[in-house]
């Protein structure tokens, strides 16, 4: 739905509905490993994706251990 269109829904939440895709556009397209381009550029985001999935692993283990007294 896009406002003005006859499909279109009432007044604010239409806005809303955009102003909440586009969000959730932004959110994504920055966890999106910032990498060069070139031949090589393939093996280097299957490396940053796999150490970004090493570091949300580690974290979550982390936080999972009970505290030592």
């Amino acid at each position: 739905f896009l406002p003005g269109m006859p499909a279109a829904l009432v007044w604010p939440y239409e806005w809303i509905i955009l102003l909440a895709w586009t969000l959730a556009g932004v959110v994504f397209v920055s966890r999106v490993p910032k990498m060069g381009r070139g031949p090589g550029s393939y093996d280097e985001l299957v490396r940053l994706t796999q150490a970004r999935g090493r570091r949300g692993r580690a974290a979550k283990a982390e936080s999972t251990q009970e505290p030592v007294a």
